[in-house]
């Protein structure tokens, strides 16, 4: 896992002279290894800079920049490849030779000789840079199929392109910060994250994931190819079927996302998905060797994890590490805020900074159950779709659950709506009071589309496509990357591997969803683990106390917020508009605690972004690099 930094340009003098300096924004993305190089052609200087954190090959042949032996090509990863083992050995009989046993160096052989087609090969999680000298000079930006990993970039008005891990070193290579972006700020209000293309400053946009463009002499875009089915996967009629299926391409994945040269542990929640990796962990371990496992938690409240965790860990004899939260940890809220890089209203990016934090002792690589919801129809909001699409028809039966005195039932009298109009209501954040209306839901490119069984316009499968194009990389990965590493973490997902997708995007939907439960297969192959009782439990979101937090502890930077016109002063929302929701808060209206929690890591981050008050680390640095 690393940090990436630089540029490709025809007038480079100022992007060199800043190269070094932003690279070092990005320390703590890669403690153990650090550099630039400079790249050049008949037009173009490439300027690469990349931090380390070194996982596989602790030596110094992984230094990255990366160059092939004649120079002529050149690499900066940040990332995982999985399949690393495969793909070296289809290059070694290609007459590729190797100096490491890194995934960079694999990756760089491997776009040397294919191009962007080589991406396709790739089972794992990247941002990289590759420059190729040999003919006028081009550089390849590419990102991972699901979005794990970020990639910031900018084009200049003279054609000079710019990008970064972070928006932090990329605003330092512009040399100055550009105007807000207020679509992307609306549309973190209404929906919790940025867009999925456009980054929440004007002009500097995301490569979505999935996707990779070229720059330099010859300029080109495309994207990854799908994750079709197979004779294998079309044969499937039954939920065990499917289930046996699911858990062997998940105890592949999560084997090979153990292979590291450091410590590797299982970040353990209350949920099947954590609890499912830590199982297949546990048992690939070998004889005598105990897992590490850790969980986060507020004590004494009915949001902790902490007792669920525990007996999960008890159950498969791990070495398990609670981490109770208090009332000081909240001081880091304004660090927490900065450290996203753009305003996510993901309340838990606290609590996974400080599990991460506490982890770092102990275990450099955490797996985690990131994935599963969206890959496994994990959310019961896609068998309310299935229930909506089937009172819609005139089912009679499905109507009465319309009418039952269950909160999230209330929904399905949304039915006779279109699923866009249904996830705006169900997935949006009450934005009326401030007077922009809400940010359309847009179908688009995505990792799931099409789909090979069942209709594209097949409501579950729709709301699982936008799920993935856009909540998914801007809200749950996009927390969990940076919240990791803040604290030199790297975080990996076994629910994202090829193979675990692939059965996700085509098994029959009746092996994977049937009302009141999704991920049925999954469920299926944990009874044999854990019981029926923990495999069936009803899906508990990881929450956290948001409406205490901003009654107590948070009440400063909450009276701030909303009511001594902080917020409002900088011109993107009205006074009155900002006020209701802090009286909202005041009351303790629970539909109003993430809009409001939202909000405040708007003016948090607002603080570190433009009033350049960049906040303390709660914790200490990894290292003390100094550049050379």
């Amino acid at each position: 896992m690393c940090g990436i930094v630089g540029y490709v340009a025809k007038q480079s003098a100022a992007l060199r002279e800043r190269l070094p300096s932003a690279l070092r924004l990005l320390d703590h993305r890669g403690p153990d290894d650090f550099g630039t190089e400079m790249f050049q052609s008949a037009c173009w200087e490439a300027g690469l800079g990349a931090t380390r954190l070194a996982i596989v090959d602790l030596s110094a042949a992984g230094h990255m920049p990366m160059k092939v032996p004649d120079g002529s090509c050149g690499i900066v990863f940040n990332g995982e490849v999985y399949n690393t083992t495969v793909l070296r050995e289809r290059l070694v009989a290609r007459g590729k030779r190797f100096r490491s046993k890194t995934d960079t160096e694999v990756v760089l052989h491997g776009l040397t000789v294919d191009g962007p087609a080589f991406l396709d090969e790739i089972d794992g999680m990247y941002a990289l840079a590759f420059w190729d000298g040999r003919e006028d000079g081009n550089l390849l930006l590419a990102r991972d199929r699901f979005g794990e990993k970020p990639l910031f970039i900018t084009e200049l008005p003279s054609g000079d392109i710019v990008f970064g891990s972070e928006l932090r070193p990329v605003l330092h290579l512009l040399g100055q910060t550009p105007e807000i972006d207020i679509f992307a700020l609306q549309h973190i209000v209404q929906w919790g994250y940025p867009p999925s293309n456009q980054s929440v400053f004007r002009g500097i946009q995301k490569l979505r994931p999935g996707h990779w463009r070229q720059y330099g002499s010859t300029r080109a875009s495309g994207r990854l190819g799908e994750l079709s089915s197979t004779p294998q996967i079309d044969e499937v009629r039954t939920v065990r079927e499917a289930s046996k299926m699911v858990w062997g391409a998940l105890e592949q994945s999560v084997q090979e996302r153990m292979i590291a040269d450091v410590p590797v542990g299982v970040f353990l929640s209350g949920g099947i998905d954590s609890a499912a990796v830590a199982a297949i962990a546990a048992r690939a371990l070998p004889g005598g060797t105990r897992l590490n496992t850790y969980t986060v938690g507020y004590p004494g409240s009915e949001f902790s994890e902490l007792d669920g965790a525990q007996r999960v860990a008890a159950h498969l004899g791990t070495r398990h590490h609670p981490i109770p939260l208090g009332e000081s940890h909240l001081r880091a809220m304004p660090f927490i805020a900065a450290a996203l890089g753009e305003p996510v209203g993901d309340p838990a990016a606290l609590p996974t900074y400080f599990l991460s934090v506490a982890a770092r002792s102990s275990s450099i690589v955490l797996l985690t159950g990131e994935g599963s919801d969206e890959v496994l129809f994990g959310y019961p909001r896609y068998v309310l779709h299935d229930v909506a699409d089937s009172i819609a028809r005139g089912n009679r039966l499905s109507q009465l659950f319309a009418h039952l005195p269950v909160r999230q039932f209330a929904k399905l009298r949304d039915a006779g709506l279109s699923v866009a109009e249904r996830e705006q209501r169900w997935k949006g954040r009450g934005t009326d009071l401030f007077g922009f209306g809400p940010t359309p839901v847009r179908d688009g490119d995505s990792a799931f589309a099409p789909m090979a069984n069942g209709s594209p316009e097949e409501a579950a499968r729709y709301a699982r496509r936008d799920d993935v194009r856009r909540w998914m990389p801007e809200s749950v990965l996009a927390r969990v990357d940076r919240m990791t590493m803040a604290a030199s973490i790297e975080a990996r997902a076994p629910f994202l591997a090829n193979g675990v997708v692939r059965l996700g995007a085509n098994l029959r939907d009746s092996t994977l969803r049937r009302f009141p439960y999704g991920k049925i297969a999954l469920r299926t192959a944990l009874s044999s683990v854990y019981g029926i009782p923990k495999a069936w439990g009803m899906k508990r979101p990881f929450a956290v106390p948001i409406i205490d937090w901003l009654s107590g502890p948070l009440v400063e930077i909450r009276d701030d917020t909303f009511f001594r016109g902080r917020l409002a002063q900088r011109g993107w929302f009205g006074a009155a508009a900002l006020q209701g929701v802090g009286e909202a808060v005041l009351a303790r209206d629970q539909s109003y605690a993430h809009l409001a929690w939202t909000l405040v890591v708007v003016e948090l981050w607002a603080r570190a972004y433009l009033d350049a008050e960049w906040p303390e680390s709660p914790a200490p640095p990894m290292s003390s690099l100094s550049l050379r």
